[in-house]
This record gives structure tokens, sequence and C-alpha cells, in this order.
């Protein structure tokens, strides 16, 4: 059995038991013969302390931004297949909005002293892929936006 899989095993038999149904009900609609449980200490390599009220608090502080950020990406893309001059606007705050998610992030992780890679490439990404779209959405006048 490869390492990378948790050790805890749920069969159908177990859940059929708390759904009362059958074992061979739950493979026909899913497919699923068994699945695979993580515990607490086996899930501590990507989760470390996921359980925690700051951990719950901080990732539900993301959602109005990651929100608003997809909206007014999803807005600006809109317009400007429309070939509206109001889409470039929107697509700034996009921007913006996704580099500040990921500067909150790589903020909070240092704040915390947890330095794994498995937090910090992606949020390093989020902070820096809009750089070169915000250079470019403010360096151009105006009225030459399209």
């Amino acid at each position: 059995m490869p390492a990378c899989l948790p050790a805890t095993v749920v069969s159908n038999a177990e859940l059929s038991d708390r759904m009362h149904v059958a074992p061979e009900w739950i493979e026909e609609r899913t497919g699923i013969r068994e699945r695979r449980v993580a515990t607490d200490s086996e899930a501590t390599w990507a989760f470390a302390d996921y359980a925690n009220p700051l951990m719950i608090d901080w990732n539900w502080s993301f959602l109005w931004i990651d929100l608003l950020a997809s909206t007014t990406g999803l807005t600006s893309l809109w317009l400007l297949r429309r070939g509206r001059v109001s889409g470039p606007p929107p697509m700034l705050v996009s921007l913006v909005l996704t580099m500040a998610s990921g500067l909150m992030a790589i903020a909070f992780w240092t704040l915390r002293r947890d330095f794994s890679l498995t937090w910090w490439i992606p949020n390093l990404y989020l902070m820096l892929f809009p750089v070169p779209g915000i250079i470019c959405l403010t360096s151009q006048p105006v009225g030459s936006r399209a």
C-alpha cells in the first residue's frame, strides 16, 4: 500500500449501517467500495492546527475578498468580450484584490512562523502574477484603454 494513503479504511458496510441501506446500494450509485480517512496525526503535514478557531476564522476572512475578486474579474472579461471600454477598471480591481489576498496569506503564515512551501508557493503566485497586468493597466492613459 502506498505510504501516502491514510491507514483508516471506512467500508460501505460501515456506512450502510449508519445510512440504513445495503453496501451494494452505495457502490452502485457512487462506484466507491471503501474510502480512506486521515486521522489528526496523518493530516498535519498539510493542515496543521486546522481545527483551531483562529485558522477557521482566517479561512473565512478570505471569502469576501475572493468573491469580489472573482466577480470583478468575470465582469471585466464579459465587458471586454463585448468591446466595452469599461472592462479594464474592474480588471484592475480584480488583480489588486488577488494580489492583496496572496499578500494577506503570506503575512499570516509569516506571523505564525509557518514556512511550509505547500502554502507559500500558491500564495506567492497569487501575490505576484497580477503585477504585470496591474502595471499594464495603470501605465496606459485613461482614454487609450480598450
